[in-house]
């Protein structure tokens, strides 16, 4: 489903191909495969043993949509301040964040749309940028593309 997530913070975008085949949504945090992007799913299959392929080949937030059949290039935000769905949690400013994998009891979250508290570094895709005290079913995050913004 088509989310506008961006909140605000200088998006830096790029214009990134995408293969006839390959379906992305606004909103959905996508990595690039082969000089194409692809949602996190389709990368990494679902599995947290990919959080780390995820992580290095993470490219950003989708701002534009391509339906099967369209190979159309889509913006991509590499950088700025996103609201994304997490399983309910608190929540500190800086708590590293990685893409969402598991799957929770009850209605399952887009896993192109989610993310989940992670302390292992090679995993991480962004950093919790609002306090949340209490359980919180989304989180604000500051994202900053692993293709983009190497040091």
């Amino acid at each position: 489903m088509d989310r506008m997530r961006w909140r605000y913070g200088e998006t830096q975008p790029v214009v990134a191909a995408v293969d006839r085949d390959t379906i992305i949504q606004i909103g959905d945090l996508v990595c690039q495969e082969d000089d194409r992007a692809v949602p996190v799913s389709a990368l990494s299959r679902g599995r947290p043993r990919y959080a780390g392929r995820v992580a290095t080949a993470f490219l950003g937030v989708a701002l534009q949509r391509s339906a099967c059949g369209n190979a159309s290039p889509i913006r991509v935000a590499t950088a700025g301040m996103f609201e994304m769905d997490c399983e309910p949690t608190a929540w500190v400013l800086g708590d590293p964040v990685r893409v969402w994998f598991e799957r929770m009891a009850g209605p399952a979250l887009n896993r192109d749309q989610s993310v989940a508290k992670t302390e292992l570094a090679w995993q991480t895709i962004a950093y919790c940028a609002r306090r949340e005290p209490e359980p919180a079913k989304s989180v604000l995050v500051e994202i900053r593309s692993a293709v983009m913004h190497r040091l």
